[in-house]
């Protein structure tokens, strides 16, 4: 590979990395703006209690067969997104 060549695949690697990180960055964005809205509406807490990640894990599968079943639920991936990282934290956090 030249120079070149080698120059522009890294470019390209770079500008694919820049969007895979954009758009990370906005889904995290709606997963916290999810978050606050599921707060300050609901008093949503508890989530950082080992003692509900059975629930939560429920909570995760229905979320998702509504998406296996092609049904139009917008909010449910970012839920699901939600869920994922409660069980993360709660799991991995000491």
């Amino acid at each position: 590979m030249t120079a070149k060549e080698e120059l522009a695949r890294m470019n390209a690697n770079s500008a694919e990395l820049r969007k895979i990180q954009r758009a990370i960055d906005l889904f995290a964005t709606q997963m916290k703006i999810r978050m606050e809205n599921k707060f300050v509406e609901e008093g949503f807490t508890g989530w950082d209690n080992p003692a509900y990640l059975p629930s939560i894990r429920s909570r995760l599968q229905r979320k998702a067969a509504k998406i296996l079943l092609n049904q139009d639920y917008p909010l449910d991936v970012i839920d699901i997104a939600n869920f994922a990282m409660i069980i993360h934290f709660n799991e991995n956090d000491s």
